[in-house]
């Protein structure tokens, strides 16, 4: 079986038992952590589809699909969830890209079509199909170059540039847009700016700390430091920066998710720390826009584009969660981890229980 999409956007299953199929809606489980760890393995991507229509069969079926995960297929999608893989994106999204993305929309697209005459893949399939997708460039505007947040000029500077380059390279795709315009990143870089500085203090601070391979007993020492340097600098103990550093000490392995995307060590700078909070604005952003649109029942979806493996995994640990409640300022999100990512020790998993139901 082969799966595409045609010129209308809509997915196609090719070579099937009832022939070739147009898939006109479905419903798609998103993927977990544990399924990209399976995909790292055996290069394959599990996909469950529900309440799929066709062009060809009358009632709604449901249908698992095997995709063979080969080297073209390196962006992934992080939805309300968990992930998917690109070839999935769903009709009428708003895509959060950030400036690698938008790096490789640049070098790869010229007004619509591919610079070298290559065949088309999944990551084409988002942006060269008409699938009514809105590209939302806010993780581009908010990452500056001087390893903070940007003023409000050097916000303007950045989505005139986007813009420009977006329309050179992609003229058909849309950008979404939040009226007025300039205000509303201005706007949403202040409401991102005291959190984004807290962590990257919080980041320079615990690095050397959680620099180590862990053992019970350095556990214990290190999870109190990590607690008093987030309470030093006011950062919330429930705030995805220590929570991924929680798991950065109690998750099993080496070179874990939350160690590729905060890539602690001995001699960590300020340009790791700011990259490390800029992942995590982008799942802030990520998670405010499920909420709005969750929220209006806006009919659109929700998604963030990234070719980073660790932040997709560790995104669709976050994601993986419910909203509770809201004072109109700070949303307060429930999160549930899977036990068995965690140390397998019987002290530390009580550890972690406490720390998890009480933050």
């Amino acid at each position: 079986m082969i799966i595409g999409r045609n010129s209308e956007g809509y997915v196609t299953l090719t070579g099937t038992k009832h022939g070739d199929l147009t898939l006109l809606s479905y419903d798609i489980m998103p993927n977990n952590y544990h399924d990209m760890c399976e995909m790292e393995k055996d290069n394959r991507i599990k996909v469950r589809l529900d309440n799929v229509i066709s062009d060809k069969i009358p009632e709604p079926f449901r249908v698992e699909l095997d995709i063979t995960n080969d080297s073209s297929h390196d962006s992934f999608l992080v939805v309300s969830g968990g992930w998917l893989p690109c070839t999935f994106l769903k009709r009428r999204t708003i895509l959060l890209t950030d400036r690698n993305v938008i790096s490789r929309i640049q070098s790869r697209y010229h007004l619509n079509k591919k610079k070298k005459n290559e065949n088309l893949d999944y990551f084409d399939s988002m942006f060269l199909t008409p699938t009514e997708m809105l590209l939302d460039v806010s993780p581009y505007v908010l990452e500056g170059n001087e390893r903070k947040i940007p003023s409000s000029a050097q916000i303007i500077n950045h989505l005139e540039e986007v813009t420009k380059l977006l329309k050179k390279a992609l003229p058909e795709v849309s950008i979404a847009e939040y009226p007025p315009r300039e205000n509303y990143y201005i706007a949403l870089a202040e409401c991102h700016r005291d959190i984004h500085k807290k962590r990257i203090d919080f980041f320079l601070s615990v690095a050397s700390c959680l620099n180590r391979n862990f053992t019970n007993d350095s556990r214990k020492e290190c999870i109190p430091e990590i607690f008093e340097a987030a309470d030093a600098i006011g950062l919330p103990r429930s705030d995805i920066a220590v929570i991924l550093a929680f798991l950065r000490i109690n998750m099993v392995g080496i070179k874990t998710p939350p160690n590729r995307v905060i890539k602690d060590s001995q001699n960590y700078t300020l340009e790791d720390a700011y990259n490390a909070a800029c992942d995590l604005m982008a799942i802030d952003i990520l998670m405010s826009l499920q909420k709005f649109h969750n929220d209006k029942n806006t009919n659109f979806n929700i998604a963030f584009v990234t070719q980073d493996k660790n932040l997709a995994k560790v995104a669709a640990l976050f994601c993986n969660s419910e909203f509770v409640k809201t004072d109109g300022e700070t949303i307060t999100q429930t999160c549930s981890f899977p036990l068995d990512i965690f140390a397998d020790d019987e002290q530390a998993n009580d550890m972690i229980k406490s720390y998890l139901s009480n933050n």
